[in-house]
């Protein structure tokens, strides 16, 4: 995906959604890409200096609840940021398509803030619901612009690529079990 993005390319946001099912399936790995996709938002919009005041806030907000480290969630903190992350990023009832989702946000990192708090519902639940962190992947890798994703351009293939590489890391752990050899050994 982001060999395309480099080669000018448009990709769909729908190419996250196996990267969402696989970290659904682990609430440490979903805990863990939800902290990089927001560690990531926060980071990227201090370097870039592009972003809405109150939208950087909140998200700073929001991350401080999921926290940095530990398996531990501050959900009733969570619970409390709703009402304000609603405010500034309403939910609809009705889309006209899949790219689309009825509203311009003033920033896309307030929609991210939104699809992590949907997120953190489903994170109690027993199955693996990936469609809230599918669209948090989405909201936090491409541009939004005029109402739907924008997968196109430099800056989303830099957050693909870094995303890929936090894949990667999450393959190689499940690869080996913590404490096993480093390499598969086969039959001698």
């Amino acid at each position: 995906m982001a060999d395309n993005l480099a080669a000018g390319r448009r990709e769909t946001p729908q190419r996250f959604i196996p990267v969402a099912r696989h970290a659904a399936e682990d609430g440490r790995r979903r805990l863990a890409l939800v902290r990089l996709l927001l560690s990531d938002a926060l980071t990227e919009a201090c370097e870039e200096g592009e972003y809405s005041a109150t939208a950087l806030a909140l998200l700073a907000r929001v991350a401080a609840a999921v926290g940095s480290e530990g398996d531990e969630v501050d959900v009733t903190a969570l619970r409390g940021l709703e009402g304000d992350v609603l405010a500034l990023a309403p939910r609809i009832g009705r889309r006209r398509s899949i790219h689309c989702h009825g509203r311009i946000a003033a920033d896309r990192r307030l929609l991210l803030a939104r699809a992590v708090l949907d997120d953190a519902k489903a994170w109690g639940r027993d199955g693996a619901a990936w469609y809230t962190l599918w669209l948090a992947i989405s909201y936090a890798v491409s541009d939004y612009e005029r109402d739907h994703f924008v997968t196109l351009g430099p800056r989303v293939e830099r957050r693909v690529r870094r995303l890929a590489a936090w894949c990667g890391a999450a393959r190689a752990a499940l690869a080996r079990p913590p404490g096993g050899p480093k390499t598969l050994a086969g039959p001698s």
